[in-house]
């Protein structure tokens, strides 16, 4: 079987052009070139919901989810390898740094009027490593305004295990799509 490897310059190129046509998309902008890849569903109601998933060079697929009230955003890989949903929270050790695409976006409980405090431990080991936190239940917002009442998920207070990769990584937390029989802790 013939191999070709595409020149570093031509890969750079493709992906540049991807980028600039999801933010064109995101914005409105008409472009003969945009895609974009959304999730669709059906709602009962009736009327559709789409969550754009944004791609970092192929190897990071991630959008958004809001949690609690005031809505705080982050960036989460939607997973369909595991099924909780996790965020850093205020004082996480090894969730990243400011002058890191700006720092990892981080849940401060005192800050929603919906956060109920769970406390109960929780750990979870990918296959790129472990995070540990404890947790939590809030209100949670999928695409413009699927609103999941009384979620409960994790907060985030160390992110060690995942390495320095969490730390440059584009999202924040996951969000997992899995099974319940995969889950941790039931959730």
């Amino acid at each position: 079987v013939p191999m070709h490897k595409v020149s570093d310059h031509e890969y750079i190129n493709r992906f540049l052009t991807k980028e600039r046509e999801a933010l064109m998309a995101v914005h409105n902008i008409e472009s003969p070139l945009a895609t974009s890849r959304n999730l669709r569903g059906n709602l009962k109601e009736g009327k559709d919901e789409s969550e754009i998933i944004k791609d970092y060079a192929n190897a990071q697929y991630y959008g958004t989810v809001k949690i609690g009230s005031p809505p705080q955003e982050f960036q989460v890989i939607y997973d369909t390898g595991s099924s909780n949903l996790w965020v850093p929270e205020i004082g996480c050790v090894h969730c990243g740094y400011k002058w890191i695409h700006g720092g990892k976006n981080k849940y401060d409980s005192d800050a929603s009027q919906t956060f109920v405090e769970d406390g109960s431990d929780f750990s979870i080991q990918y296959g790129s490593g472990a995070v540990k936190g404890v947790f939590a239940e809030d209100s949670v917002i999928l695409a413009d305004d699927i609103e999941v009442k009384n979620q409960k998920f994790a907060t985030i207070h160390d992110a060690a295990g995942m390495g320095i990769a969490y730390t440059f990584a584009y999202f924040d937390g996951i969000l997992g799509l899995g099974f319940d029989s995969i889950s941790v802790g039931g959730v």
